[in-house]
């Protein structure tokens, strides 16, 4: 985000009410919302990450221990989509750029990899799915671009959508074998 954070900065970013010297002169925000996140973030066990470069942009990641079970019981508990037509939405094409996106080109990929990407979905980790697209873009760039294409534009849902699409034409492949 933004145009990176000087290493001065850095040092004070999660005290309260600091301010980067470019919010300064944009008078942006209170200096309270990366306080209040690392301290939330803190309650959880977890812990958070800040990469800056100035001129290029900063990246906040965290972490918080959760088990397996826990996140497979949420995913089943999460709507797929608001809408009141739950079919319609989830079962909307793509803009035309990303048509490549098609179940059956997701399960022509190694099943590691699918197992990979849906947790990285499940989970929201951009770090993961970003090095899994990276991993694709070598055997399916089209494919890697449009998954780039969902994950940039947080369209998880649409991910995991796709996924269990190709897994269930899996299934039906093999029993039709």
């Amino acid at each position: 985000t933004g145009l990176g954070i000087t290493p001065e900065d850095l040092q004070q970013i999660f005290h309260p009410f600091f301010q980067t010297s470019s919010g300064q002169r944009k008078q942006e925000g209170t200096g309270l919302g990366l306080s209040i996140s690392q301290k939330f973030i803190d309650l959880m066990g977890g812990s958070i990450q800040v990469q800056s470069q100035v001129g290029h942009g900063t990246t906040f990641a965290f972490s918080i221990q959760a088990a397996v079970e826990q996140v497979q019981q949420s995913l089943n508990l999460l709507p797929l989509q608001r809408s009141s037509e739950p079919q319609e939405r989830a079962a909307a094409p793509l803009p035309t750029a990303h048509q490549s996106l098609d179940p059956a080109r997701l399960a022509a990929l190694p099943p590691e990899i699918l197992k990979d990407l849906e947790f990285a979905a499940v989970t929201t980790d951009i770090t993961q799915l970003k090095t899994i697209i990276d991993h694709i873009r070598s055997h399916a760039l089209d494919l890697a671009e449009d998954l780039q294409y969902l994950t940039d534009h947080f369209e998880y849902t649409k991910i995991l959508t796709l996924l269990h699409q190709a897994e269930e034409r899996h299934q039906k492949q093999n029993t039709a074998l």
